[in-house]
Formats: structure tokens, sequence, C-alpha cells
């Protein structure tokens, strides 16, 4: 996602809002917030997982989990296919 803001040249502070990032994101495209709204689902995988003592997670939830990450990369990589291919164009 952050790399769609960068692409676009969009700001964004230094966040693991999955949410709020998609909401940035919409100023390149309007329809990825919609696309994506379960993924805000991912923004305690970013910061409260991680750490020992958090809440666990169970398998099901962790797949879940997998498919939103592996759902926003696709759409992520989707948007950014030709100006990759371009060679990065200014």
């Amino acid at each position: 996602m952050k790399a769609l803001l960068v692409r676009y040249q969009i700001p964004f502070p230094k966040t693991h809002d999955i949410g709020y990032l998609l909401k940035l994101a919409a100023q390149a495209d309007a329809a990825l917030p919609q696309e994506l709204a379960d993924a805000e689902l991912l923004t305690p995988f970013g910061v409260d997982f991680r750490y020992p003592g958090a809440e666990i997670v169970d398998r099901a939830m962790v797949a879940q989990a997998v498919a939103w990450a592996t759902m926003v990369k696709d759409a992520v990589l989707n948007r950014l296919q030709s100006y990759l291919a371009a060679g990065r164009p200014q």
C-alpha cells in the first residue's frame, strides 16, 4: 500500500493503520478502498500481534489474514504493473 502512495507522491505518516492508508490511496484510485475494505482487519497484525504477551490468534484467523494480505499485494501490484514495466518513469 505504501508503495502505491509513494508512486503517486501521496504523503503518509509512519503508520500500520491499513484503513488510513486505504483512505489516502483513494486519491490515486477511488475504487481501492472499497475493493480492499476487509484488509483493514490486518492492522492489528502490524503491531498488536507482533510482541510477546499479545492476544493469540487461531489458525483460521491467520489463514484469513494471509488471504487479505495477498489480496492487498495483488491489488497494489496490479496497479503498479505498467509503471514498473516502463522502468519506473517519472
